[in-house]
């Protein structure tokens, strides 16, 4: 089976445009400190930025 993961980016960027934020772009997934990690069978969409952000991994 599959899962799907909408991050609504444009919503972000619509009230970014808008001035209406003070937050940085969100990630999807962020993995941390982090091996052997699998994702599979995923659908990632619409990021407002990176849709897997391995971060000292």
């Amino acid at each position: 089976d599959n899962g799907t993961i909408d991050g609504q980016g444009e919503l972000w960027w619509s009230k970014f445009r808008g001035n209406q934020l003070k937050y940085t772009r969100g990630y999807l997934i962020e993995v941390m400190h982090s091996d052997g990690v699998v994702i599979s069978n995923l659908t990632l969409l619409n990021s407002p930025s990176w849709n897997i952000h391995p971060v000292y991994s």
